[in-house]
């Protein structure tokens, strides 16, 4: 047996790099896993958020604006819906 594969033999049979192998393999999937559910928790919030947004603008204008509804008065509606208040915050 030579030096090379003494050495080869040796590395492989450590406790400590078998340890380090399924320590950071656990550390890398954990992490993966925890990306995901806050991506996931993430994208939840925004639609939650958006949908609140489309009902607090629908009930905005319906609220101001039946007649220009009424009589497809497209300049009077789109005027309203300009940025104003809490509607246009990100």
């Amino acid at each position: 047996m030579t030096l090379k594969q003494k050495t080869l033999g040796k590395w492989n049979q450590s406790i400590t790099l078998r340890y380090l192998g399924i320590a950071s393999s656990v550390l890398v999937v954990s992490q993966l896993l925890f990306g995901v559910l806050q991506i996931n928790k993430r994208l939840t919030i925004q639609l939650t958020n958006l949908e609140q947004r489309a009902e607090d603008q629908a009930e905005f204008l319906s609220a101001v604006s039946p007649e220009a509804v009424l009589d497809w008065d497209f300049l009077t509606l789109e005027q309203l819906m300009k940025p104003k208040g809490i509607f246009w915050q990100r």
